[in-house]
C-alpha cells in the first residue's frame, strides 16, 4: 500500500485551503479507512479460504457457478478516493 500512501499523500498536501496540519490528518484519516477496508477484506478472505466442511463446499459451489466475478473488488485495486 506504499504506492497508495505515496497518492493519497500527494492528494491531501495540495488542499492549500488546509493548514499544513490539517492536510496531514486528512491524510492520516484517508488512509486509516482504506487500510481498515483492507484489512477487514483480508480477514473475510482468510476465513473463506481456509474454511472446512460445508462452507468449504459451498465457497467452491459459488466460485463454480460464479467464477472470478466474485472475487472482484474493484475499489481496492483503484487506489485512494
Amino acid at each position: 500500500m506504499a504506492i497508495e500512501d505515496a497518492e493519497q499523500l500527494g492528494r491531501s498536501i495540495v488542499l492549500e485551503r488546509l493548514p499544513m496540519g490539517e492536510r496531514l490528518q486528512h491524510y492520516a484519516n484517508r488512509r486509516w479507512q482504506r487500510c481498515a477496508r483492507v484489512q477487514a477484506r483480508s480477514i473475510r478472505n482468510g476465513e473463506i479460504f481456509h474454511s472446512e466442511g460445508i462452507v468449504r463446499w459451498g465457497r467452491d459451489a459459488v466460485l463454480r457457478v460464479f467464477g472470478e466475478r466474485v472475487l472482484d473488488v474493484p475499489w481496492l485495486y483503484a487506489g485512494p478516493r
